[in-house]
C-alpha cells in the first residue's frame, strides 16, 4: 500500500443513515490536500450530554481547524461548549498512511504485524485520541449535520431497541426497563424500573440506565477476557474453565466455523488440544498432513504440533485445551498451507 494513501478509521457502534458515509470522499480529498494533517468528523449536537467527547472548531465552516478537545464533560460544561460551537466527536480519524506510521515509530510502537503480536501485552492501554490526536499539530474537523448516535453504552443501545427484551425473558410490572439475555436460560423480571439487565457468557450486568456509561470505569482494572468472541471465521465461546487439583488448567470452548472459512494455521507451545466435531465436515491439517473429519470424530493435538481446520460445511466443534499455565497468548501463527 503506497504511503500517501488515505487511511480512515471509524468505530463499529455508530448508528447513522447512509448519508453519513457520503462525507468520506470529501474527507479523503482533504487528507490528500493536507499532507501532515489529521482529519476528524464532528456532529452538530442535538442536546448537551456527558456521553460523548466534544470538538471545538476555530470556525463555523464545513471544515475547520480544531481549537480544543473536551472528553465527556458534565452536562453543564457540555452546554457551555455547545455555546462555543462544539461538535460531538464521532471517533473517526483520517490521515495519510505515512503519518500514522511516523506517529507509531516516534513512540517506539510496532509497525508490523509480527512485532505487534510479540509486544501486544506490554503496550499501554490508551486511545488514539489521547495518545495522538489531542497532541497533533495540525488537526481539522469536518462538520456533519445529520442524525448520528454512538451505541457505545447499554443505555444508548436500548434507545434503538425495537423491543424491551431479547432472548428468554419475561417482564412483569416493570417500566422503562430493558433486559438482554444471551444465555439459554429463562429470565424473569418483576417490579423493575429504569434498569438495564444484560446477561451473557461474560457475566451479568444490572444497572440504572443513566449509570451505564460508568461501566468501563469499573472494568478498567479487570484482567478478564471476553468469553464470547465473534471471529472472522465464525464465533467462539468459553463454556467451562477449571483449575484442576494437580494445577493444570482446562478450558472448554464451543466453536462455530462457517462453511468455507478456516481456523488459522498455528501451534501452542504449552497447550494440548482436543477437538470433537458435533456438526458438519471439515479438513483438518496437523503438521502438514490433512484428513477429513465428521460428526463424533475426536482429534487429539499435542503441544508444538501445527494445526488448522477448514470447514467444508458449517462446523460446530468442542475444543478442550489442557495446560500447566493458563495463558491467553500461547498461540504462534503460521502461514496457511492453503495460501
Amino acid at each position: 500500500m503506497p504511503l500517501d494513501e488515505t487511511v480512515l478509521v471509524m468505530p463499529v457502534d455508530a448508528y447513522v443513515d447512509l448519508r453519513f458515509f457520503e462525507y468520506f470522499p470529501q474527507v479523503d480529498e482533504a487528507v490528500q490536500a493536507n499532507d501532515d494533517a489529521l482529519h476528524l468528523i464532528g456532529v452538530t449536537p442535538l442536546h448537551p450530554t456527558s456521553k460523548y467527547g466534544y470538538i471545538v472548531p476555530d470556525e463555523t465552516a464545513q471544515m475547520s481547524s480544531v481549537r480544543i478537545f473536551q472528553e465527556k464533560p458534565t452536562v453543564d460544561v457540555a452546554e457551555q461548549l455547545i455555546g462555543q460551537g462544539a461538535l460531538w466527536n464521532c471517533g473517526i480519524f483520517a490521515c495519510k498512511l505515512h503519518l500514522l506510521l511516523d506517529e507509531l515509530a516516534e513512540r517506539n510502537l510496532p509497525t508490523t504485524y509480527s512485532d505487534l503480536t510479540s509486544r501486544y501485552d506490554e503496550l499501554e492501554k490508551t486511545s488514539f485520541d489521547y495518545a495522538v490526536v489531542e497532541h497533533a499539530e495540525s488537526v481539522f474537523v469536518h462538520r456533519y449535520d445529520g442524525d448520528w448516535k454512538d451505541l457505545g453504552t447499554w443505555n444508548t443501545l436500548t434507545e434503538e431497541m425495537t423491543s424491551t427484551t431479547h432472548g428468554q425473558v419475561e417482564l412483569f410490572e416493570s417500566t422503562n426497563t430493558h433486559v438482554i439475555n444471551e444465555l439459554n436460560l429463562p429470565l424473569i423480571g418483576i417490579g423493575l424500573e429504569d434498569l438495564v439487565v444484560a446477561v451473557n457468557a461474560d457475566g451479568i450486568l444490572v444497572s440504572k440506565k443513566e449509570a451505564t456509561p460508568q461501566l468501563k470505569d469499573y472494568l478498567a482494572s479487570s484482567d478478564d477476557y471476553p468469553k464470547f468472541k465473534w471471529k472472522r471465521w465464525g464465533q467462539s465461546e468459553v463454556i467451562h474453565h477449571e483449575t484442576l487439583a494437580d494445577g493444570h488448567h482446562s478450558v472448554t470452548r464451543r466453536m462455530l466455523v462457517q462453511a468455507g472459512k478456516e481456523l488459522s494455521y498455528h501451534y501452542h507451545e504449552e497447550t494440548d488440544t482436543i477437538w470433537t466435531i458435533l456438526q458438519g465436515t471439515a479438513i483438518v491439517t496437523i503438521d502438514g498432513e490433512s484428513f477429513e473429519v465428521r460428526p463424533t470424530n475426536a482429534i487429539s493435538i499435542q503441544r508444538g504440533k501445527a494445526h488448522m481446520l477448514k470447514a467444508s460445511e458449517t462446523v460446530i466443534l468442542i475444543e478442550v485445551q489442557y495446560s500447566l499455565k493458563y495463558m491467553n497468548n500461547d498461540t504462534q501463527f503460521l502461514i496457511s498451507p492453503y495460501k
